[in-house]
């Protein structure tokens, strides 16, 4: 692992140069200033530069920049598609942009880690930093929950999961995943920042099933309804009761609390409360599952006219 990195951020686009009333080439020479300065002081600095704003910004000045400061000493080249403006498929895709500069510095026998920076305002940051890094981008940028300016940027979780489940990149096991739901929960807290409950591979919901088909087959083989298995980031599958559920999801619930003998008779009229709760925008989770099953147990609640079944 690399010690302390220092990040140089300087825009070199030809708007935000005229609006500080600067030309180029005395923002390149102020960018190599400031990287051999660091590079003289520190010489086992791993030192990065970014051309801000770099995919909105003309490709001859990014050129010129980023191999100005690769020459002066920059190890790491990050390309900042700092308001989200890449879309994959289309012109502005990151992967062809990626695939450009590295080509261009190779010719210039310039050779440095390319990083991708990718912020979320369209929903795309996952995807854009994914086209990256099969263009060969050496480094993604990624937080805790996307945390950001803005609407964020790449989510690590998600990231890291796509990476050791489609990608084959943690083979050697140098990823700890299993600690990603501590992490999540930990960060979450001290920013006061809740884990949306449908968010991918960390949300509440990411591997819940409630819909009695769903659950049916959930239950007999969860890849039914998943493509990336929970205990890969130290998750289980979980089966939540709601208006939607039916007698395969509630047996397979009842089981796991401990609740073996219950009847038919008494498992539709635990299904009926169930879906009557599930009425009201609620799931059933496995405590008060158990509290329905005493109620109704020893309590003098009448069986539903319609049973349910699934």
């Amino acid at each position: 692992m690399w010690g302390w990195i220092p990040r140089h951020f300087y825009c070199v686009s030809d708007e935000r140069l005229n609006h500080y009333t600067k030309d180029l080439n005395s923002a390149v020479d102020r960018i190599s200033h400031v990287i051999r300065y660091a590079r003289e002081r520190i010489p086992s600095l791993t030192i990065r530069y970014t051309p801000e704003d770099t995919v909105r910004s003309q490709w001859k000045n990014v050129i010129t920049a980023a191999s100005e400061a690769v020459r002066a000493g920059s190890d790491i080249i990050s390309i900042a598609d700092t308001t989200g403006y890449m879309i994959p498929g289309t012109e502005r895709n990151m992967y062809d942009f990626v695939r450009r500069l590295k080509d261009e510095l190779a010719s210039m026998q310039l050779y440095p880690m390319i990083a991708v920076h990718c912020h979320n305002d369209r929903g795309l940051a996952l995807a854009n930093a994914l086209e990256g890094y099969r263009a060969g981008a050496d480094i993604i940028d990624a937080t805790v929950l996307g945390l950001g300016e803005r609407a964020g940027i790449v989510d690590l979780a998600t990231l890291l999961a796509v990476l050791a489940n489609d990608f084959n990149e943690n083979t050697d096991n140098r990823w700890n995943l299993k600690k990603i739901p501590e992490l999540y929960r930990l960060i979450s807290h001290f920013s006061s920042t809740p884990i949306p409950v449908n968010f991918p591979i960390t949300g509440k919901n990411a591997f819940t099933h409630c819909a009695g088909v769903h659950t049916q087959a959930a239950v007999k083989n969860p890849l039914h309804y998943q493509s990336i298995q929970p205990d890969l980031i130290g998750r289980k599958s979980h089966i939540s009761l709601d208006h939607m559920s039916g007698l395969a999801a509630l047996r397979y619930s009842l089981d796991t609390i401990g609740e073996t003998d219950v009847n038919d008779e008494l498992a539709n009229r635990i299904l009926f409360k169930v879906k009557e709760v599930g009425q009201t925008g609620r799931v059933v989770e496995p405590d008060e599952l158990s509290y329905i099953v005493r109620y109704l147990k020893w309590g003098t609640a009448a069986a539903p006219e319609t049973a349910y079944r699934n």
